[in-house]
């Protein structure tokens, strides 16, 4: 079966009043159940698509409070808060750090980081821990972000396996002619679970990136441009001390002019006299 007509076949299904084209509710491949083809290349794809899906259960299933859960503690604000307020209260603790003379700057490629510029003055436990929540929280969101998108990945490979399992229905051998609608369904119904799967980990990376975003704006407090202006300042320093270690005689010193050669290349060598008449040399016999 051509991928046009896979299209094709999935439309049939999803259409509304056209479900008696092929085979009402939900198959196999969707429902869990074991799927019994006949042939290992396919029956083995369905049970990796459903292996799959429960793989994307499992994390349905997990809270994204517990990434939150280190800075909501420590913010002590409502477990069920929405980001925009969880974002204020971590913009205003931030500010009463930075008060200290303690900047922050969330770092979030290739990793979470959370680079940290202190000043003087000491801050206390509740103020250490903070810092500690906002970078706990960030390297946690993180890696599931990765973990997500790794899990696209697999959706997109999947997928492309669908297509090329579809266009080896039609060359199936004459003994699996009756089997060949069933494994369409199972085929259109595999794309189905696929596609759910997919949106469900597109709505995961979403909230992550969101939750990344805001953190990052909202810990923001000048690190980043400090440690900037201490290594322009580093590097001034050092420049400035070089230059006091250099004697006056070298840094007034001019260059020694190079020797070129006359233009037009070198001079042709000159032309040697000729001997006097009579042969021998300047004296005669």
């Amino acid at each position: 079966m051509s991928l046009n007509r896979l299209l094709l076949v999935g439309a049939l299904l999803l259409a509304p009043g056209l479900t008696g084209c092929s085979k009402v509710g939900r198959t196999n491949v969707e429902t869990g159940s074991r799927v019994n083809t006949g042939r290992a290349r396919f029956d083995n794809y369905f049970r990796e698509v459903q292996q799959f899906k429960k793989r994307v259960d499992k994390l349905e299933s997990d809270d994204f409070f517990a990434i939150r859960e280190p800075l909501v503690e420590e913010l002590d604000v409502d477990v069920d808060v929405a980001l925009g307020p969880l974002m204020s209260a971590t913009t205003k603790r931030v500010k009463k750090v930075r008060g200290y003379g303690v900047m922050l700057s969330l770092h979030l490629a290739p990793e979470a980081k959370l680079q940290i510029v202190r000043g003087d003055v000491e801050i206390d436990d509740k103020d250490e821990r903070l810092i500690k929540a906002i970078e706990v929280s960030a390297k946690s969101a993180m890696t599931s972000f990765g973990d997500y998108t790794a899990l696209l990945e697999e959706v997109s490979a999947l997928d492309a396996e669908r297509a090329k399992l579809a266009d080896r229905i039609d060359s199936l051998p004459k003994q699996f002619e009756s089997k060949k609608a069933m494994i369409e369904d199972e085929i259109v119904g595999a794309g189905r679970v696929l596609r759910q799967t997919e949106k469900t980990l597109l709505s995961k990376t979403q909230v992550l990136s969101h939750f990344l975003v805001g953190l990052s704006a909202a810990v923001e407090s000048g690190a980043r441009t400090a440690n900037v202006e201490a290594c322009e300042e580093a590097i001034a320093f050092k420049k400035e001390q070089e230059d006091k270690k250099t004697p006056w005689w070298k840094k007034n010193r001019r260059p020694q002019p190079r020797w070129r050669p006359p233009a037009g290349g070198a001079q042709p060598r000159p032309t040697p006299r000729p001997a006097p008449a009579g042969g021998g040399g300047d004296f005669e016999m």
